[in-house]
């Protein structure tokens, strides 16, 4: 379910496997109960809706958090109160004040960067192009894999964890990255770091596949934990068949005396889980039920539930 890579700049590698929204104001003279944020305006239609007579100091003195309820389904995600979710759910995650980012986000270029990468290497498996494995055969074809679409909740989502500048996954819950606007059971993650800034979403997303040489072909019938002491994760959620969305975040930062570069993609809803297929054999797109053949990649089914 947890999949990280790392990398270094000289191409050495590590793997270790492993609402209310907070709008953060300036501090008034005197705190006023009822002000409303205008960010909150579509979602607090009445002043029975909005929170701010709590007027809950957050960081210390120097700052109220005016809580507005917002519903997720008004499409306002990033101000839904996701504690509803989790306690200590990612969106809320706060930047660490002793990080000095110097580059942030995804650009809408990379975006399409990031799906293409990922459709035609689950379209090569499900066309059955893939000859690597550990054994004599090879990745069998897959008939019901998904083409992956972008997401800007999971990719919100993504964002806040990433703004940490603290490699690893979440910690007590998968629950953390969930999002409100989907029932996904959970959402699986990748993620990838290598000590130099700039654009490296092909070197990750490559890397990430490039695990197929070390993923036995009869795990497309039945995924395992534990079959092989190589990590194989980050591929293995790549290629889940029922996983349809996408969304990733990416901060570079100063560390040491050069730069990091961290990128973090959720996938919904997640994959590798045991005893389940990462996707059924036989003729490409011949198995995508109501969803139909993809538009823009025959060899896969078009995305959705």
């Amino acid at each position: 379910i947890e999949n990280e890579m790392t990398f270094s700049a000289t191409s050495q590698s590590v793997n270790i496997n492993p609402i209310l929204s907070h709008l953060l104001l300036k501090r008034p003279k005197r705190a006023t109960c009822g002000f409303r944020h205008p960010k909150c305006n579509k979602g607090c239609s009445s002043p029975g809706q909005y929170y701010g007579c709590e007027c809950r100091q957050d960081l210390g003195s120097q700052y109220y958090a005016y809580r507005c309820k917002v519903p997720c389904n008004d499409g306002d995600y990033k101000y839904y109160d996701y504690t509803q979710i989790a306690e200590h759910h990612s969106a809320n995650s706060k930047p660490n004040p002793t990080c000095t980012i110097t580059d942030s986000g995804v650009t809408n270029s990379q975006k399409r960067q990031i799906l293409r990468l990922h459709n035609e290497f689950r379209a090569k498996v499900a066309r059955g192009d893939e000859q690597r494995s550990p054994d004599q055969y090879k990745q069998p074809r897959g008939s019901n894999i998904k083409e992956l679409i972008w997401n800007d909740e999971l990719a919100y989502i993504a964002q806040k964890w990433a703004n940490r500048c603290s490699y690893g996954h979440e910690s007590n819950g998968l629950e953390r990255r969930s999002p409100c606007s989907r029932s996904y059971y959970y959402v699986g993650q990748n993620i990838y770091y290598i000590t130099t800034a700039g654009n490296y979403w092909e070197n990750a997303i490559t890397g990430w596949y490039d695990e197929v040489k070390d993923t036995p072909s009869r795990l497309a019938r039945k995924y395992e934990i534990g079959v092989t002491l190589e990590m194989i994760g980050h591929y293995t959620q790549m290629l889940w068949a029922d996983t349809y969305e996408i969304g990733c975040g990416a901060v570079t930062y100063l560390e040491g005396y050069g730069s990091t570069t961290f990128y973090v993609c959720n996938y919904g809803p997640g994959g590798n889980t045991a005893g389940q297929e990462i996707y059924k054999r036989g003729e490409p797109a011949s198995e995508c039920g109501s969803s139909g053949r993809s538009n823009n990649y025959r060899d896969l089914c078009a995305p959705g539930p």
